[in-house]
This record gives C-alpha cells, structure tokens and sequence, in this order.
C-alpha cells in the first residue's frame, strides 16, 4: 500500500511539472541565469566564444562565435518562454551570412527545455532520427560546460562536455 502511494505521488509530480512533451512547465527563463556572462575556450587553434544576455522580457539572447584565420561561423540563440514551455532556438550563420538551416529548409533549430536547476538546463530536439540532447551546466569550478549527447549520456554524466571559461 505504502508504495502505491509512493508512486502515485512521483506520477502527479511529474505530471504537474511536464507537459506530455517533456518540457518543464515550472520554470522560467530566470532560472537559466546562470548562463548569463561572456565564455571562451581554445579548441586545435579555434577561439569560440557564447555571450549570453541576462533574462529579460521572458527570454535570454545569446551568440557564439567560433574563428580560426579567416574562417568564422556563428550562431544567435534565443531562449524564451511559450504556452509550451522554455525553448531554445539557433541558426548557425557563416561569414557570407548564409545559414545551415536555410540551405536545408529546416528552418532554426529548437530545443525544449526539459530540465532545470540553478546551475544546469538540458534541452531536447526531436528529429525524424530521434532526439538530439543540449545541456549547458556551471561547474563548480565557475566554468560553463556544453554537452550535445544522449539522455543516457548526460544522466550518468559521461558525456563529452567543452568547457569554457567566464572572460572577465
């Protein structure tokens, strides 16, 4: 009897918290503030940067910029609040401004929110493919890890992650 309970309580927990999605219904934009800041790293000679404005109106914007010589490509992130929870959505613009997606006629990428703390949010996309993962953690060493992986992946903490360092 006393695990019926249990997880008919786990059951109405999730079901207050997520939408049949997976997105987080709970959370707002406020809560991925730990994103906010200007990151850098160095990857083979590559400078990439992500800048993420702090919440306002609902959403934060962001950029990254990866250059190396006289190549750059970049991407604008929007992250906002909908009817359907926090999305995150990017294009990926080279230098003559072109985009990936326009090329393909996909239109921006697009991620939902599907989890969120303090100091970590994981996004989904799903594709025909399945789905794709996104999570941007703060370590406790003060840098901001990025993970493009499976569930399983990031849940037992096994994905490769690119660290970045807050530019002062």
């Amino acid at each position: 009897m006393k695990s019926t309970l249990t997880l008919t309580a786990l059951l109405v927990a999730l079901a207050l918290f997520t939408t049949p999605g997976g997105a987080q219904q709970s959370a707002s934009v406020e809560d991925l503030a730990f994103m906010t800041g200007h990151w850098t790293r160095t990857t083979d000679g590559m400078l990439v940067e992500q800048v993420f404005l702090p919440p306002a109106g609902g959403t934060i914007v962001g950029m990254q910029r990866r250059s190396r010589a006289q190549t750059l490509v970049s991407y604008f992130f929007i992250v906002e609040e909908t009817e359907n929870g926090i999305v995150c959505r990017f294009k990926h613009f080279e230098n003559d401004y072109t985009t990936y997606e326009d090329r393909s006629k996909t239109g921006p990428r697009t991620f939902t929110l599907i989890e969120a703390s303090g100091s970590s949010a994981t996004f989904e996309e799903r594709t025909a493919e399945g789905s794709v993962y996104l999570r941007y953690r703060l370590t406790e060493s003060g840098q901001l890890a990025v993970a493009v992986a499976s569930l399983e992946e990031l849940e037992a903490n096994t994905a490769a992650e690119s660290l970045h360092d807050k530019k002062r």
